[in-house]
């Protein structure tokens, strides 16, 4: 019995487990999203050489509303016209938010950061958001930092 539960526990150590998301150094796959007036669709791919900022949002989250004043007042101040920087502000279905209720937030509260939509929510699936605020600095394709609640700027 003892010799059966040491394969076992020993076979269980050797089988790899895979999680969903992105650490540090891992790569990042392509992805495309489309903004929140549906004009404009961006891949990951177009930005090539460029530090991404991803940012995962919602608008009724207090950290995230605390946030994304301070990231408006520097989007215009020095990342709008930054040719190194990207910032892509994602908002989603997230408990309860919706394309409409997004649109009427940035309008709003007068917001001129590019913002995109998450439909299906699949793109927080993939880096495996479950607290917001987050953003993932992307540099070369692969994960550079990860910004829990912390404003990355």
């Amino acid at each position: 019995m003892k010799k059966i539960f040491i394969f076992i526990f020993t076979f269980f150590l050797m089988v790899p487990t895979y999680s969903k998301g992105y650490s540090i150094g891992d790569s990042v796959k392509n992805f495309t999203l489309t903004s929140l007036d549906g004009k404009k669709k961006i891949s990951l791919n177009n930005f090539k050489n460029k530090k991404i900022y991803l940012n995962f949002t919602t608008t009724w989250c207090p950290l995230c509303i605390k946030e994304k004043k301070k990231l408006n007042e520097d989007y215009n101040k020095f990342l709008k016209d930054n040719r190194d920087i990207v910032l892509i502000t994602v908002f989603g279905p997230y408990r309860g938010d919706t394309i409409e209720k997004a649109k009427n937030y940035m309008k709003e509260h007068n917001y001129s950061f590019p913002s995109y939509y998450d439909k299906g929510r699949k793109l927080a699936t993939e880096f495996n958001v479950s607290k917001i605020p987050i953003t993932f600095l992307i540099e070369n394709g692969k994960v550079k930092n990860i910004y829990l609640r912390k404003y990355p700027f």
